[in-house]
């Protein structure tokens, strides 16, 4: 560097007074800033970097497939949209050092991901192995269902659908994928499989318990699922893979569940927790031991007014639907079809044709026992190693789970998805995925460090602080709004002690240019031995 260099970076950076008439500011433009902070301080945390590159290998990419994996995460964090959205949100986000990345790069970023998703899961399960010094005893898993709009890949077939969607002009069951996903008791991921839509979510738990032995090499551990991937099979299978299992048996058809259900409560211990100074009953139980397996009989009061009150309402809206169907037709035979295609209409009604004409009534022994069910449910499990509260509490963190995947689709907006190729659906989940998992270790650490925050919330509070692009003088300046108090708490609980507040563009000294990325780099490039940047708080 010669002695002219030096000079004006130097002078470049002294401190001069401004008269009043004399400023000239100027701000360009507002770009969120805090919440990409927070999510490219995890991403390296994670080391998402190091293991995308070691899963691609030698493979011959011409664009940074990490990159575009971050860019595609943190849009699903903060503003999902479809992938043309992406492309486009980049102009409203400040990202350090992330080049700008165009429509199809991030769709063949997408496939490349997909390719490499086992390797990535392995490397993202040994991180979270080290950073948590934990040992995966207990494995949650559950399925669920999302459907596409547009043109269908041939994953996408017709199935039993867990969404609801009257404003949809077609049935999301006609065109849907499955998503199965293992997580640990923190609810953080572990693995996720896509599959077609018209599978049997029982028939999806075979394949994972193998990748859970084979992949994650976890030697033994309790399987957790509902009633829903109860079958002969995969109870044996579970059993030759040395895994013991926790299922929660359905609350209907199954004659092994009505055998242990009571009518009154005789027998059962209670859990009580105390709210606000008074006692409550929050679960009674009971365990039945029966061949070697042991049953947990439980109910909760609150649970079951609720089941009650959800029972009334549907019979009211079965018993609207039937009148309705009265006053439009007077074919007896048409009549009857239409009553059979309603909804579970069996549950709540009896209906036939007497003398030419439809007779209908309460399906009294039907309602009765829903109402003897309401707030009831049991565990089945031949793990004899766990406490009786251990079991139920195990049960508990399944509730979790399945608000994970309600989380997940709603936070991370999963559906709709557009695209028609197979393997860019399977990596627009993947980033779903990545970015749950980028949310639950975030709220981890911030459990750890005594803060009761979800992912989620901390994401959208940091979003409060902005980026502000403006000139002064002729100068470029990159300022960033000013963290609160409880920004700051958020900040120190994930171990992050500075985040950059304003530096001057390369305009400002004729020897570097500054960066906001890393909260460490606070020297200017040519010169960081000598003279520390220009900042301002």
């Amino acid at each position: 560097m010669n002695a002219s260099h030096l000079i004006r970076g130097l002078s470049s950076l002294k401190e001069e007074p401004y008269t009043f008439g004399s400023l000239n500011l100027t701000h360009e433009e507002v770009l969120c800033y805090g919440d990409l902070f927070l999510i490219s301080f995890m991403w390296d945390f994670l080391g998402m970097e190091k293991i995308i590159g070691k899963a691609l290998g030698g493979s011959k990419v011409e664009f940074d497939v990490g990159e575009a994996a971050l860019l595609m995460v943190a849009n699903r964090c903060i503003d999902p949209e479809s992938k043309l959205k992406v492309w486009e949100w980049q102009e409203r986000i400040w990202l350090e050092g992330l080049e700008r990345l165009d429509y199809h790069k991030i769709l063949r970023a997408l496939e490349h991901l997909e390719k490499i998703k086992d390797e990535v899961e392995e490397g993202l399960f040994q991180t979270q192995l080290s950073l948590f010094t934990q040992r995966v005893d207990l494995v949650f898993y559950d399925v669920t269902s999302s459907y596409f709009e547009g043109n269908d890949p041939s994953i996408a077939k017709k199935g039993h659908s867990s969404d609801k969607r009257p404003d949809c002009p077609m049935d999301p069951a006609d065109n849907q994928i499955l998503l199965a996903l293992a997580l640990t008791k923190e609810g953080i991921p572990i693995g996720h499989e896509v599959y077609e839509g018209n599978r049997k979510d029982s028939t999806t738990v075979i394949g994972l318990v193998e990748k859970l032995k084979s992949r994650f090499c976890i030697e033994r551990c309790i399987f957790v699922g509902d009633g829903g991937m109860v079958s002969p099979q995969n109870i044996e299978k579970l059993k030759e893979l040395n895994y013991d299992y926790i299922f929660a048996l359905r609350k209907r058809r199954l004659k092994e569940k009505k055998k242990l259900l009571g009518v009154d409560l005789k027998g059962y211990e209670k859990i009580v927790e105390k709210r606000k100074g008074e006692e409550g009953i929050k679960l009674w139980y009971k365990e039945i031991v029966k061949d070697g397996r042991r049953y947990i009989v439980c109910y909760n009061p609150g649970m079951a007014e609720q089941d009650r009150e959800r029972l009334e309402l549907r019979k009211g809206e079965k018993e609207t639907q039937i009148r309705m169907i009265l006053e439009h037709h007077r074919d007896a035979g048409v009549i009857i079809k239409h009553i059979a295609k309603i909804t579970d209409v069996d549950r709540y009604f009896k209906y036939r044709l007497k003398k030419g004409r439809v007779v209908w009534e309460e399906h009294k022994e039907s309602l009765d026992y829903e109402r003897l069910i309401a707030g009831k449910w049991i565990l089945k499990t031949e793990d004899f190693s766990l406490s009786t509260l251990e079991l139920i509490e195990a049960y508990k963190n399944l509730s979790e789970v399945e608000r994970a995947f309600r989380t997940m689709k709603s936070f991370l907006d999963l559906r709709p998805i557009y695209h028609r190729d197979e393997r860019r659906v399977k990596g627009h989940v993947f980033i779903c995925v990545l970015a749950y998992y980028l949310q639950k270790v975030t709220e981890k650490l911030l459990t750890d460090a005594g803060l009761e925050l979800s992912g989620l919330g901390v994401i959208e509070k940091l979003s409060e602080i902005k980026l502000i692009k403006s000139r002064l003088n002729g100068k470029r300046i990159l300022q960033a709004t000013p963290p609160k108090k409880e920004h700051k708490a958020v900040l120190t609980a994930l171990g992050i002690s500075y985040i950059p507040q304003a530096r001057m563009s390369a305009y400002a000294c004729s020897c570097g240019s500054f960066s906001l990325k890393n909260p460490k780099n606070r020297i200017c490039s040519k010169l960081e031995k000598l003279i520390p940047c220009l900042s301002y708080t």
